[in-house]
């Protein structure tokens, strides 16, 4: 009786340790999608597009390998049986003794399956372990946990695939921009840029926000932002606008403050006159001490000098016209010079003018006459 308890003890953990296996292969036939958890096809699918498989015939092959030991053990347990009983038909007496024997040697079968039950368990555990996918052990998910990781990463890559649906434009164009005053109308003065590789999303659409200066105006495909006047530093110094983008799917861009700075240039050289040249023309010699001044530019400081250049005195600190004048203090002889300067530097007229003045009637001073010669001379101051 004692060898029939001793048998059965082995073939428990040898169930125990069958359990397992099972268990393994279970999980195998769970990844594989052999087991119908009521998942709809499409996750199955989903899962079998996961590269999370065990290697092919693993579980196999460990449930082969304890099958082989579990039938080598169970044939030496059935070699010593036959033995004790073959003893026990020579010698009776000796059937005690024998059954004793036979125990303890059942009782040592024992011992060596249950150990090696034990170390099989713990190598399908090392091998389970082994047997890691993404970090996890894969035999221990679920078709849920799966089903769940694989829409996650088809979502990313549906994402990845439509993220131009929901994707807002981004405009990476600066924030400032120049034109130089005096070069004309309708010039394109700006460009909308977009994000690398936004350029090719669907149905882009540019315009310009309520409140920028009405002067400005911006082509909705192409981005492109035009000034319709004639910049002039005198008149404006900058332009303020907004752009924005759009997309065929109504997503928008954060609006794109820019500033359009006018770049004043350097001022022409001025032009220096008689208002009127009395008597001779072109001799400098004038009664009037009036002096023109022309080609002054809007905005500009200018200057004059009557000494050529040694003094200066002050026309204007910002000029609102174009021509100017101004008087020269007494009768007399001068050398004019004017100079203008702005935000671009100075500029001066290369040669002064030389003009005499002369308000005040002339003085007779003598008379001479000659009879031999039969003339009169007449001197004045």
């Amino acid at each position: 009786m004692k060898v029939t308890d001793n048998n059965n003890k082995p073939n428990n953990k040898a169930d125990e340790g069958e359990k397992l296996i099972k268990k393994s292969a279970d999980h195998e036939l769970l990844l594989e999608g052999r087991v119908d958890l009521g998942a709809e096809p499409i996750a199955l699918a989903m899962v079998e597009q996961l590269d999370l498989m065990l290697s092919e015939n693993q579980s196999v092959v460990i449930a082969d390998d304890i099958d082989v030991k579990n039938n080598k053990r169970k044939d030496k347990k059935e070699q010593l049986e036959k033995d004790n009983q073959e003893q026990t038909a020579k010698d009776p007496q000796s059937d005690i003794e024998q059954s004793n024997t036979a125990g303890e040697g059942a009782v040592e079968v024992d011992s060596l399956s249950e150990a090696e039950g034990e170390g099989e368990v713990a190598k399908v555990l090392a091998e389970k372990q082994a047997a890691k996918g993404f970090g996890v052990y894969l035999s221990e998910l679920s078709m849920q946990t799966l089903v769940l990781g694989s829409l996650g990463i088809l979502g990313a890559a549906t994402y990845f695939r439509n993220k131009d649906d929901f994707e807002s434009p981004i405009i990476v164009s600066s924030e400032t921009a120049q034109i130089i005053e005096n070069s004309g109308s309708d010039q394109v003065v700006y460009r909308v840029e977009l994000s690398e590789g936004q350029d090719s999303l669907d149905g882009i659409n540019y315009s310009l926000v309520a409140g920028s200066d009405s002067v400005l105006t911006i082509n909705a495909t192409t981005g492109v932002v035009s000034l319709s006047v004639d910049p002039l530093y005198y008149n404006q110094q900058s332009y303020s606008f907004s752009v924005i983008a759009s997309d065929a799917n109504g997503n928008v861009s954060e609006p794109k403050a820019v500033v359009l700075t006018v770049i004043e240039t350097l001022p022409q050289q001025a032009e220096v006159t008689l208002t009127e040249d009395a008597g001779i023309a072109d001799d400098g010699i004038s009664n009037n001490n009036e002096i023109t001044v022309t080609g002054i530019k809007l905005g500009a400081k200018w200057e004059y000098s009557t000494d050529n250049g040694a003094n200066w005195l002050i026309g204007s600190e910002s000029a609102d016209n174009e021509t100017a004048t101004f008087l020269l203090a007494e009768d007399g002889d001068y050398q004019i010079l004017v100079r203008q300067t702005n935000t671009a530097g100075t500029v001066q007229t290369n040669t002064a003018l030389p003009v005499t003045i002369e308000t005040a009637a002339p003085e007779l001073v003598a008379i001479n006459s000659s009879v031999d010669n039969a003339t009169i001379t007449l001197t004045f101051n």
